[in-house]
């Protein structure tokens, strides 16, 4: 069988079997929602944003859980094709809305969960006319306003540092352009890299003083194995231990395809045993979840 890499494994899956990745796409919410469960208890009261929800797989979830769900997509085709989706066995129909991550249609204080999988790398592109920190920044800044006072914001994202992506970048595809701050890699001449670097990823050190700069405290970064596209495993970063044992957990058979397109691939188990063997898995691991808090009292 050939090998490929993980996130080339979730691309073909979704271009043959948009049915089956969507119905995957449930099991990976489950998973996703008992992981939000344990930070900020029951998710049954409250009110909870997906940003960037693509076809609903996860917003769905979450309302199957009891939540108050409301999914946000930029494309009215993601949108159209999530309420065809079928709705909650035992959970609140959610809502879903057209709209602008970075000028969301919203009131403040208007939910106490927002959750950012796989959307904040891609703000930049958002908003080409400037370096993609500032979209990601003013991303934040309204995901701040419109959370309540102790609401808590889930990040899924990339991690700059991991060495594919040093040598290149995942999504545009540029070679070592994550080896340059993120301003001076937009602003270089467009023939160096044949296009200005719009996406904008950081370290673990680099994405906790994004969210505390937006106004977030309580930062968490967390190690989804073997990425935050299908968590099979999530543990704390900063405890090499129990990225260990998550390794170990994931020695399981998958359950879904899904889940095997998201078992790390061949070298998956030994490299994240490896840096955390180490204490690198904050520096090394492909990928973060981070959980931050709005303050209580402003």
């Amino acid at each position: 069988m050939e090998r490929h890499t993980t996130y080339e494994l979730e691309e073909t899956a979704n271009a043959e079997l948009p049915q089956q990745v969507w119905l995957d796409g449930i099991e990976r919410g489950k998973r996703v929602a008992a992981f939000m469960s344990k930070i900020v208890g029951n998710l049954g009261d409250k009110t909870i944003l997906d940003l960037g929800c693509a076809t609903g797989g996860l917003t769905l979830m979450l309302a199957d859980e009891g939540g108050y769900a409301v999914g946000l997509d930029s494309q009215l085709t993601n949108v159209l094709e999530a309420t065809k989706r079928e709705l909650p066995e035992k959970g609140r129909i959610p809502a879903f809305v057209q709209g602008d991550a970075i000028q969301l249609p919203f009131r403040r204080n208007a939910f106490d969960v927002i959750l950012l999988s796989g959307l904040l790398e891609w703000m930049g592109f958002a908003r080409p006319e400037a370096p993609p920190k500032d979209a990601q920044l003013e991303t934040l800044e309204q995901v701040h306003r419109s959370l309540s006072p102790g609401g808590y914001v889930f990040v899924g994202i990339e991690n700059r540092w991991f060495p594919k992506f040093l040598a290149r970048s995942p999504h545009q595809r540029l070679p070592f352009a994550m080896l340059l701050p993120s301003r001076l890699a937009w602003t270089l001449p467009g023939w160096v890299f044949g296009d200005k670097v719009h996406e904008c990823l950081h370290g673990h050190r680099g994405l906790r003083r994004l969210l505390e700069t937006a106004g977030f405290d309580r930062v968490e970064i967390h190690i989804p194995l073997f990425g935050y596209h299908f968590p099979r495993e999530i543990a704390k970063g900063d405890d090499r231990r129990a990225v260990l044992a998550a390794v170990e957990r994931t020695r399981r058979p998958a359950r879904s395809r899904l889940e095997r397109v998201a078992s790390g691939g061949r070298w998956g188990r030994a490299w994240f045993s490896l840096i955390a063997a180490l204490g690198l898995q904050l520096w090394l691991a492909p990928a973060f979840i981070a959980v931050a808090r709005k303050p209580k009292k402003l």
